[in-house]
């Protein structure tokens, strides 16, 4: 069995709207201070599909919480420093693909 923070790096990771919106905000900057920003988007992304996937599996009948009502905050911390990595790694291929 995971633990709740082990649950929340897990979900952090394959959250497919963090890594999506990461790497085209990545991709679309063209100062490196726009990373956290992009991450920032990232982890808003995330958020809001976490926040729907919780919600459609409260009304269908499953159980896939963490299981702590204070887990949303690390999500969305662990949200932001996936989708930090991704849009600086968007960042830096786009930057060498350039030069």
């Amino acid at each position: 069995m995971m633990t709740a923070v082990q649950l929340i790096a897990f979900y952090a990771f394959i959250n497919p709207a963090t890594i999506i919106v990461a790497l085209y905000m990545g991709l679309r900057a063209d100062q490196p201070q726009k990373i956290p920003i992009a991450a920032l988007l990232s982890g808003i992304a995330g958020m809001a599909l976490v926040g729907l996937v919780g919600t459609l599996s409260r009304n269908a009948g499953w159980n896939i919480s963490i299981g702590h009502e204070r887990a949303a905050g690390g999500m969305f911390i662990a949200l932001l420093l996936v989708g930090m990595m991704w849009s600086a790694i968007a960042y830096l291929w786009r930057v060498r693909r350039r030069s």
